[in-house]
């Protein structure tokens, strides 16, 4: 059992449940929940001279794989459900926004109906990190990771190998979400 994470067959078997479990075309196994994060932003042709909104209450990796990307951070405020403030997001926007990444915190989702659409109208893509919320869904009833053009789900205990290893994966709803 100690080669799950090198047996190829395996693990696309792993990535094709998980895809199929959130309902998106194809989902791609990572080391970790940062490196799904930054493989996520990189995908989307996110670099330096970009911002990525994000919200103040979360975990330092998010904030850490948008300055591996080169890009600048922008903390948007948290409302009462301590997640992304969408009133807030709308005062962040800049011409320089390429991606909003909210993080569905503690098991309760974003407001993502309000979050989608005011990226739709303000031509943003949108890349959410439900590391804490795998298969959860938001009050309209929408499985989240499924909404934004990535997802991101972090598992966490892995049987086997250890409490400190963490696997992530990015689950892929739009493969072109990075030709602008």
């Amino acid at each position: 059992q100690s080669y799950f994470f090198t047996n190829k067959k395996k693990v696309r078997a792993l990535e094709e449940a998980f895809a199929k479990s959130l309902g998106v075309p194809d989902a791609v196994s990572c080391s970790s929940g940062t490196a799904a994060l930054k493989i996520a932003l990189k995908a989307l042709g996110v670099g330096p001279g970009d911002e990525v909104i994000t919200q103040a209450h979360t975990f330092v990796a998010t904030v850490e794989a948008i300055v591996d990307c080169g890009a600048t951070p922008v903390i948007a405020e948290i409302d009462e459900s301590l997640n992304m403030d969408p009133e807030d997001l709308k005062n962040k926007l800049t011409r320089r926004t390429k991606v909003i990444l909210p993080v569905h915190m503690l098991g309760v989702a974003c407001s993502m109906d309000k979050i989608l659409s005011f990226a739709l109208s303000a031509g943003v893509k949108v890349v959410e990190d439900t590391a804490q919320a795998c298969h959860a869904t938001e009050h309209a009833g929408a499985e989240l990771a499924g909404e934004g053009a990535q997802g991101l789900e972090r598992l966490r205990e892995v049987p086997g190998v250890g409490e400190d290893v963490h696997e992530g994966r990015a689950a892929v709803r739009d493969f072109r979400a990075g030709d602008g």
